[in-house]
Formats: structure tokens, C-alpha cells, sequence
């Protein structure tokens, strides 16, 4: 009867055990999962968002905003990108209204049927972009430090990851060469 007892308690402390481990075990490679799904999201946004910047350069040293327009409006309705917005250094959305397509048109020129295809685009722009975030992705000494920097943003239920990164600003000298200002 005493072993049967100390049989029971030795079995009940195994399971016991066994459950501890397999459910540490499970919680240990949950965490690992969802840390490395994280940084794959992370590289993928990055990506992404080397990408946008790269195109969005180039469309502008061509002078074709509408180009970026487009893209911007294909991203923000792709069902991969849940949100998808540019600023101009004043905190308003950027390509929305013809006032940076107004001065270029002034300063640099700007083929009329380029303005035509922007005119057909423009809207009302989105509600003012500010913040300390922001700041720090306009001024020079800290938008290197802080490129491709992730701050979670929670709307509602949802918890987003914004990326900030700062798109150079290049000047036209003669036509056809152009001099990066910021």
C-alpha cells in the first residue's frame, strides 16, 4: 500500500513535470515565432519603402509627379498596404494639390499635359502630420539615425508600425542636372 502510494505521487510528479516542460517549451518557441515573424514584417516594410522612395526620386527628377500620384494611389488601395501616406516638410500630405506642382511649373517648367494629368488627381489632403517623430525625420543630423525607425501606432483594435524615412530634395541647376539639397 506504501508503494502504491509512493508510485502515484512519483507518476503524478512526472506528469506534472512533463506538462511544465512541454508548455514552457511551447511558450519559449511561441515568442521566438512571433519575434521572427516581426522581423520578416519589418524587412518586408523596409523594402517596400526603399523602393517607394527610390521611385518617388525618380519620378520627381523626371519631372513626372503624376507618375508618383499614381503609385501612391495603388498603394494606399493594395490590400497588402494598410496605410500609405507622404508629407511635405510642412506637415500637409504631399501630392494631393497642385501648390509643389505650381512652383515647379514656375521654377523649373513643367510639360502642360503633366500638369493636366495632376489637375485630374488632385484632392482634398489628409489631416496634418506633427509631432516629435516628425521632427526628427525633417532635421538633417537625426533623419539618417532614425531611417527605416518603427513606432507602433494603435487605431481602434489594430496596431500599425510607422516608418518614417525622409525623401532627398534635389535642385535643378542647369536642366537636366540636378544637386541634392536635403
Amino acid at each position: 500500500m506504501f508503494r502504491s502510494r509512493l508510485a502515484i505521487k512519483i507518476g503524478l510528479l512526472i506528469v506534472i513535470v512533463l506538462i511544465l516542460g512541454f508548455g514552457a517549451s511551447t511558450i519559449v518557441t511561441i515568442r521566438r515565432e512571433s519575434d521572427a515573424l516581426i522581423d520578416q514584417n519589418k524587412i518586408a516594410a523596409r523594402r517596400l519603402t526603399t523602393a517607394v522612395v527610390a521611385s518617388i526620386e525618380g519620378a520627381m527628377l523626371q519631372e513626372r509627379p503624376d507618375v508618383t500620384r499614381t503609385m501612391i494611389q495603388e498603394l494606399k488601395s493594395s490590400s497588402l498596404v494598410e496605410g500609405f501616406t507622404i508629407y511635405r516638410r510642412n506637415g500637409v500630405e504631399a501630392f494631393t494639390d497642385l501648390a509643389t506642382a505650381g512652383d515647379v511649373a514656375r521654377r523649373a517648367g513643367l510639360a502642360p499635359e503633366v500638369l493636366a494629368n495632376i489637375s485630374k488627381m488632385q484632392r482634398a489632403p489628409g489631416a496634418p502630420m506633427s509631432g516629435p517623430l516628425f521632427a526628427q525625420a525633417l532635421d538633417p543630423t537625426t533623419a539618417e539615425r532614425i531611417r527605416h525607425h518603427f513606432v507602433l501606432e494603435s487605431v481602434g483594435e489594430k496596431t500599425f508600425k510607422n516608418v518614417s524615412q525622409p525623401i532627398h530634395v534635389y535642385r535643378v541647376i542647369p536642366p537636366g542636372i540636378y544637386e541634392k539639397i536635403l
